[in-house]
């Protein structure tokens, strides 16, 4: 309740500054950020929803070889600057080489973490240029499951309850994204 109030407190702040320069698109945007992740909030509070969450990347390595583990890299720096971008705190907790897969682990902690992360849930799809047709696609999997609400106080217990957590929820097989880089850029 206190991060919520200071969070209107800043809503309100922000609104002002727009008073006086109705035409900043930098403090329009920062005011539509701020009011988004309140609703959130505000929402998961009325709701009792979880906030925080783990979050799992998941790639085969040898399925499209160097194509997958770049496709990989850029959707995990791309939760990455997302989190930054959002003032999400993302605690990266292993990036591990099982057998053929390659996985990366964060905790993720902020307003509305889990609820705007849920629908990441599943495959991550990146169509490849046409003359890789023997292979068309390679395929991310990401995993979003709600921080049970004990805490832990290393990033070995935090990885042990992120390994845990997941295993008892099952991944979904879903496309929720589809990627093209050409012929032009598509999400």
């Amino acid at each position: 309740m206190d991060r919520i109030e200071s969070s209107a407190a800043g809503v309100r702040s922000l609104r002002d500054r727009l008073g006086r320069s109705p035409t900043s698109r930098r403090l329009m945007a920062g005011l539509a950020e701020k009011l988004y992740l309140l609703e959130t909030a505000c929402g998961d509070l009325d709701a009792d929803r979880p906030t925080r969450a783990f979050l799992e990347l998941r790639v085969r390595e040898k399925a499209d070889g160097d194509a997958s583990v770049a496709f990989f890299e850029r959707l995990c720096a791309m939760y990455e600057r997302w989190a930054k971008r959002r003032r999400m705190k993302l605690l990266p907790l292993a990036t591990e080489t099982l057998e053929d897969e390659r996985v990366r682990l964060y905790a993720v902690a902020g307003f509305g973490a889990y609820t705007i992360l849920a629908p990441e849930q599943g495959l991550h799809v990146l169509a490849l240029p046409a003359e890789k047709k023997a292979k068309s696609r390679t395929r991310v999997r990401v995993r979003v499951v709600p921080q049970p609400p004990r805490a832990a106080s290393s990033r070995k217990q935090w990885l042990a309850l992120a390994r845990q957590t997941l295993a008892e929820e099952p991944a979904s097989g879903e496309i929720v994204r589809r990627y093209q880089e050409k012929p032009s850029p598509l999400v």
